[in-house]
């Protein structure tokens, strides 16, 4: 009798075990899917960003030729000589006033997207 139950026993034991060895591959499935997900999505993330620098890089260097075609005597200032001109300008009244409605005019319409 004590045999049989050692038998029964030991049964169980190997289905139990068959189990829990089917329920950690399928665990360590599971995580291996999730970690190329994360990884996928760390790639989007680092493609939007550099996506996002490589827009406003051309925006800037648009601005900075649209100022040179307006005022070509500026590709002789230095760095700092344009930022004290740039500055002057936009003390200006009526210079602030027109930036900050134009502004205002394309916030709108982005906002609303």
């Amino acid at each position: 009798m004590r045999l049989t139950q050692i038998t029964k026993e030991s049964g169980n034991l190997k289905a139990k075990t068959k189990a829990l060895e089917k329920q950690c591959e399928t665990t360590e499935r599971q995580l291996e899917q999730e970690q190329h997900k994360l990884i996928r999505l760390q790639n989007r993330a680092s493609y939007l960003k550099k996506a996002q620098r490589k827009q406003r890089n051309k925006r800037l260097i648009l601005k900075g030729v649209a100022v040179e075609a307006v005022m070509p005597d500026t590709e002789y200032l230095s760095q700092e000589d344009f930022y004290l001109l740039v500055e002057q300008i936009y003390q200006l009244d009526a210079v602030q006033e027109l930036v900050e409605k134009v502004s205002e005019k394309y916030r709108v319409i982005k906002d609303g997207d």
